[in-house]
């Protein structure tokens, strides 16, 4: 006889994804390699096509050079960076249900395997990176068809007098 064990609730399932960003983030490794992890861990929680991480490791600031580091996936398609810029200034999780590229000579782009013709639309999800009133970067990721898989963003400021809980 086997039984199915009850999945845990979002907010343990929540922890858990954080502890393992955690660990991955305090690693002595070269920041691109503990962010390839980051990538490969998000990608069991968000279920994503393909992700983005805008980062300026020295704050947003006029003319401050930003880093891009891309998750691998399928069949690469172009990043809108006003769309990223966009979220940067918003200071908000954004939301976004776009049409699927157009490849050179009509081809639309590989769509993942099992995915409907009428899986057509990418959705993008955004959310900027604040640390202390301070903008530090942008994660994007963009799924295929199909609805986007919600996920819970906590505030997590460095002074809890400002945190509303």
């Amino acid at each position: 006889m086997s039984t199915t064990l009850p999945s845990p609730p979002a907010s343990a399932q929540l922890l858990t994804l954080l502890d393992a960003a955690t660990r991955i983030l305090q690693s002595e490794r070269a920041f691109a390699e503990r962010v390839g992890d980051l990538f490969g861990v998000l990608h069991e929680a968000l279920q994503y096509r393909d992700m983005r991480l805008t980062c300026w490791l020295q704050s947003a600031q006029r003319g401050a050079v930003r880093r891009q580091f891309l998750s691998s996936g399928p069949d690469p398609l172009p990043w809108d960076d006003a769309l990223m810029r966009q979220t940067a200034v918003s200071g908000q999780l954004m939301q976004r249900t776009l049409p699927l590229p157009v490849r050179p000579r009509g081809h639309t782009a590989v769509l993942p395997p099992g995915a409907a013709e009428a899986d057509s639309q990418l959705m993008y999800r955004g959310a900027p990176i604040v640390w202390s009133e301070r903008l530090w970067g942008v994660l994007e990721w963009r799924t295929t068809g199909g609805v986007l898989k919600v996920v819970r963003v906590f505030d997590l400021r460095a002074d809890p007098d400002e945190r509303n809980d």
